[in-house]
């Protein structure tokens, strides 16, 4: 019985249905923006650099004409694109575009049973020599080691299958699955759109590591919640203890954390510079260099609930940072301490040293991040023991145990998230 109807696509009612069956791909599926288009043939997922978040985009005419099976699969299938890091991990020559775009697919679609039909699927159609449960890495080297698989035949002389790369099987009412009664291109058998992934001209590296850490930071918090007992849902057991070795919780890495708030945050430090020429303007106007250097505030909480032991293990984590980048630690409590406002020098070291231990106002030390316009990003170090503060004038990083990560107090504001750091007890 088809679960087909009339009605226009509401994407809720799929995404209840992972929350209930496939909690692993939910919690994947929820930290995405989401993009209704008829601009897009079928569905594809990228990372916005503008927002610096993951959005899927979906053509709901597209997914209303499949089966409830077929679009869940579908929606599992641009997650997968995700975790796996598909969408910002490599670069290829144009020429090559397209056979990664396949090997990305022919990745994910082993593990997946009820996708449209005519999808690149190992052992099936064009790629009924190739095994499943491979790498997106090991299907591209075969591809480049072989060629292109044959071709199926077929009339097509009134060129039919000609759609552009990504659109395939996509388009609905357009004979889906029956690959080869109109020549079929290799590129008809990928049937979501690639369109918006990362090229090396597009994004620089730092763009790169920004995503990469968002991708990251969704992936750790989905593994460790079904760990923790929402259960995996239909995860391959192998796949499953990929991703704990993968994306195991390890103490900060402050090179990322530097490089997600000098893209997103600080404004941009430019001068001009006769070495450097203008692109558009040679020898015209002078070139101008870009230099980008994060003011970061970072504020320790030394209210009576944080413990001695946490304290050290936050100012222990500073000297990481200190390796770096000079940066601002202000202690506080319900209240900024403002005696106790260091400046803490690229290279030096410090003794931490407890000011305060009140009460906690997250308020305090937000406010006084706000008034101080020479700050460019603000880490808050604490137990996340109080009420959800006010709006940050800045990107707003939490840093917090393992143990208080998970269980915090309130939930961040869109757009922040808590990064969880060993505390021995």
């Amino acid at each position: 019985m088809s679960d087909k109807t009339d009605k226009p696509y509401d994407l809720q009612r799929d995404a209840f249905s992972l929350m209930r069956d496939e909690p692993f791909y939910a919690r994947i599926f929820a930290r995405m923006d989401k993009v209704a288009s008829t601009g897009i043939p079928t569905a594809g997922v990228r990372f916005n650099k503008e927002k610096l978040r993951f959005e899927l985009i979906y053509n709901p005419i597209f997914l209303g004409g499949l089966p409830r099976a077929a679009r869940i699969d579908v929606l599992k299938h641009e997650g997968a694109h995700i975790f796996l890091d598909h969408c910002t991990s490599r670069t290829v020559a144009e020429e090559h575009h397209r056979m990664w775009n396949i090997a990305t697919d022919l990745a994910i679609n082993s593990y997946l049973e009820h996708l449209p039909e005519g999808c690149c699927m190992p052992g099936e159609g064009p790629f009924a020599k190739y095994p499943a449960y491979q790498s997106a890495e090991w299907y591209f080297n075969k591809l480049k080691q072989d060629g292109e698989p044959e071709q199926e035949q077929g009339e097509g002389e009134d060129g039919q299958g000609e759609g552009q790369p990504g659109e395939g099987e996509g388009q609905p009412g357009e004979g889906q699955g029956q690959g080869g009664s109109g020549g079929s291109k290799i590129e008809d058998y990928q049937f979501d759109s690639h369109e918006g992934w990362a090229t090396e001209d597009e994004v620089s590296e730092a763009e790169r590591e920004v995503a990469r850490e968002r991708m990251r930071d969704i992936v750790r918090d989905a593994v460790e919640d079904c760990d923790g007992g929402k259960g995996w849902g239909s995860v391959h057991s192998a796949m499953r203890d990929d991703l704990r070795k993968n994306f195991k919780r390890q103490t900060i890495n402050w090179r990322s954390v530097l490089r997600m708030f000098v893209q997103s945050s600080q404004p941009s430090k430019r001068r001009s510079s006769i070495r450097r020429l203008s692109k558009r303007y040679p020898w015209v106007h002078p070139g101008r260099r870009t230099d980008k250097v994060a003011n970061i505030a970072i504020s320790i909480d030394q209210s009576g609930s944080v413990s001695s032991s946490e304290l050290q293990v936050f100012y222990n984590e500073l000297e990481g940072l200190a390796k770096l980048a000079n940066f601002t630690v202000i202690p506080f409590d319900d209240q900024v301490f403002e005696d106790g406002i260091t400046e803490w020098k690229r290279g030096e070291t410090h003794q931490w040293k407890r000011w305060t231990c009140g009460g906690t106002n997250f308020d305090a030390p937000t406010q006084f991040v706000n008034d101080h316009k020479d700050f460019d990003a603000h880490i808050i170090m604490t137990d996340m023991y109080a009420p959800k503060p006010k709006s940050s004038r800045v990107p707003r990083l939490w840093v917090a145990s393992e143990h208080n990560a998970r269980r915090p107090y309130f939930q961040p504001s869109a757009g922040e998230r808590i990064l969880p750091i060993t505390v021995d007890s």
